[in-house]
């Protein structure tokens, strides 16, 4: 995987899915109505994406 070849701290979606449902939680940010969709990451800037 691409995330694996450069090294980054996260490897797959279901980390970045788990950091960010974490992040949001600290937040308190009300987790009752959130989904997410597929997480992509944006090679050119090398930054995970996560639709909430």
């Amino acid at each position: 995987m691409i995330s694996e070849q450069r090294n980054y701290a996260v490897l797959n979606t279901e980390q970045a899915k788990s950091i960010t449902d974490q992040y949001l939680k600290k937040q308190q940010f009300d987790m009752h109505n959130v989904t997410f969709g597929l997480p992509e990451i944006f090679d050119r800037y090398h930054v995970w994406n996560v639709p909430v």
